[in-house]
Order: C-alpha cells, then structure tokens, then sequence
C-alpha cells in the first residue's frame, strides 16, 4: 500500500498523523511515528512520504507570495506572454499595447489586446 493510501486510511486520525509527521525531518522519524501509530513503513515509503510532506510545504516564492496576498507591483496590465504587469497603451491608439519587461518576448513591441480597453 502506498503511503498516501495509508494516510487515507487513518480516517479521523489523519490531520493529526499529518500536523506530527510535517514535524519530521527525516524517513527515520517517519517511520518512528508510524511505528507509534501501529503502522510499518519501509524506508523507500518514508522517504516518498517525506518528500511529498515537504513538497507541500515549500516556501512560496516571492512572486507567488506576492499574487497571493494581492501586494504586487503592479506597473501596468497584465501580459498574457510574460505573465506580469508590465503591459502599458502604445502611442497606436485603443487596444494596443506594449510590455515593459525586458525578458518578455514582446518587450517593446505593439500587441494588440482588445480586453485592455479599460486601462
């Protein structure tokens, strides 16, 4: 059985099994707590538990941390190459537009985007 699948199964216990194993920095202390529980892990399925709890758990990015909370920089629309706000009107008139990020592959060139009208 897989550990996600034995974490499935804990029922009511899971959050809690999920709140101590989080806690744990290695397979061994995975497979200790298991132990606790009445469970047996192997070391493979202690070390795919653990990688998976600490997947969760990353630290998000300035960026994502940033489109979370709503603080971003905003400096213009959004481009729908680059993916930030960096889309500013161009001098072409109603619905075109040019981003302003320099690693974006329309940086500086005039894109039409008729969704931006409300700039």
């Amino acid at each position: 059985m897989n550990p996600a699948q034995r974490l499935k199964n804990l029922g009511d216990q899971r959050s809690e099994v999920v709140k101590k194993a989080l806690q744990c920095q290695t397979a061994e202390e995975i497979m200790e707590l298991a132990e606790t529980l009445g469970a047996e892990l192997t070391k493979p399925e202690a070390q795919q538990l653990l990688g998976a709890l600490q997947a969760q758990t990353r630290e998000l990015s300035d960026r994502e941390l940033e489109a979370a909370t709503g603080e971003y920089q905003k400096d213009g629309e959004l481009c729908y190459t680059c993916f930030h706000w960096s889309m500013v009107p161009s001098s072409k008139g109603d619905g075109w537009f040019y981003c302003t990020n320099i690693q974006c592959k329309d940086y500086h060139r005039d894109v039409y985007h008729p969704l931006h009208f409300g700039f």
